[in-house]
Order: C-alpha cells, then sequence, then structure tokens
C-alpha cells in the first residue's frame, strides 16, 4: 500500500486489536496509524453513511448541520452559522445558496447588520426537517451498532473533550 490512506478498514481494525499484545508479539505503537488518521477515517466513514440517507434530499451531512443551527437558533446570521460549524465564507455560501434553490432556507438581511443575511427555515425546511432528522438518527444508529450504550457515552465523552 502506499500510504496509511489506503489502508482497509479491516486492516486498521486488526492493528488495532494488536494494542492489547504491544510487547508480545513484537509489534510497537509506532506502526499503528496516528490518532488524528483515526479519527479522519472514522470521520469519513460517518459523513459517507450519512450523506448516503440523506441524498434523496438533495443534501449531505454539512447542508444537514446548517439546518440543524438554523432550527436552534433562527435568524442567527450566515457568517455566524458559517463560524460555529467551521465552514469557510465561500464554501458556506454555496451551502446556503444550495439549501435556498431546495426551498429549505430564506435570507434575509440581518437587522443589526445591512451587509449580512440572517437565516431561517422556510415553512418547506420546518415541514421536511423532522424526515431529515430522521435519516440521520438512521445513519447514526447503524454507525453505532457495534457499540455499546457504555461505549457510545465514552466516545461522546471523548469527542466533547477533545472539541
Amino acid at each position: 500500500m502506499s500510504s496509511q490512506e489506503d489502508m482497509p478498514a479491516s486492516q486498521i481494525a486488526n492493528m488495532l486489536a494488536r494494542l492489547n499484545t504491544v510487547g508480545s508479539a513484537g509489534d510497537s505503537v509506532e506502526h499503528l496509524p496516528f490518532i488524528g488518521f483515526l479519527i479522519n477515517k472514522a470521520a469519513q466513514s460517518v459523513v459517507a453513511r450519512s450523506d448516503a440517507l440523506l441524498e434523496p434530499f438533495g443534501i449531505n451531512s454539512r447542508h444537514y448541520g446548517i439546518l440543524y443551527v438554523i432550527a436552534q437558533e433562527p435568524g442567527l446570521p450566515q457568517k455566524a452559522i458559517g463560524e460555529k460549524l467551521r465552514i469557510d465564507r465561500t464554501t458556506m455560501v454555496k451551502l446556503v445558496d444550495d439549501l435556498e434553490k431546495l426551498g429549505l432556507v430564506q435570507r434575509q438581511k440581518d437587522p443589526n447588520d445591512r451587509r449580512a443575511y440572517a437565516l431561517s427555515l422556510s415553512a418547506l425546511g420546518a415541514e421536511k426537517l423532522p424526515d431529515i432528522s430522521q435519516h440521520v438518527q438512521q445513519a447514526e444508529a447503524l454507525i453505532l451498532a457495534s457499540l455499546t450504550p457504555e461505549e457510545i457515552q465514552q466516545l461522546l465523552a471523548i469527542l466533547i473533550k477533545l472539541l
């Protein structure tokens, strides 16, 4: 294989399983992929599965993140949503354009800044969001199916600490 990026998931899982036997089989931690690599691969898997279930709505995980924030904080400026989600300005404009074309969000002039836009769900967006959210929950259930409830809680706690 040319790089760790090309490594199949089964090979990564086998390497992780060897963590318990480091030293006994001559393996060392240095032969394992770095933590950032593993987190990135896990994130790619989560996004791919979520995106597949969101495809019928014409959106992806990033679009859903925006819809979720708008539902939680209607009228929030587009720039603030981008900052919350760590989406650069150019990408944010494109994603909101997509959502607007689908009729899911509306842009209004921000009353506090004439140069900015405040975002809200359209009537269609508010109607469709519960169904979209259900698909996201289905993706998460599939992704987490191999974990126990305790492991899920541990994973959430660790991820929150890393943020």
